[in-house]
């Protein structure tokens, strides 16, 4: 796929509302848009680059030789905790493998 043939709505200033710099950034590459007052939308750009840090990410914890779990909020007492196991907030985390 060609560069010009993206959707990348790149700016050259910096916004006006924006502060700090990591949110110039964003804005100005194309990665994000706002909606309303503190609302933003990733562009297909930005979740292009997220996509590629996650997998990193995966590849990398899998090679350490952890598990991918997903968290849930709220779960039973009754569950069996495994060790090496963190619990802060209703979130759990495997601290080994």
């Amino acid at each position: 796929m060609r560069f010009s043939s993206c959707y990348i709505p790149t700016l050259k200033e910096n916004p006006a509302d924006a502060e700090v710099v990591s949110h110039k950034l964003l804005l100005r590459a194309g990665l994000v848009r706002r909606l309303t007052s503190g609302l933003y939308i990733y562009l297909p750009l930005g979740l292009k680059v997220i996509d590629k840090i996650a997998n990193v990410i995966r590849e990398e914890m899998a090679v350490a030789g952890y598990i991918r779990q997903k968290a849930v909020k709220k779960k039973p007492k009754i569950v069996s905790r495994p060790l090496h196991y963190i619990s802060s907030d209703g979130f759990d985390m495997y601290v080994g493998k």
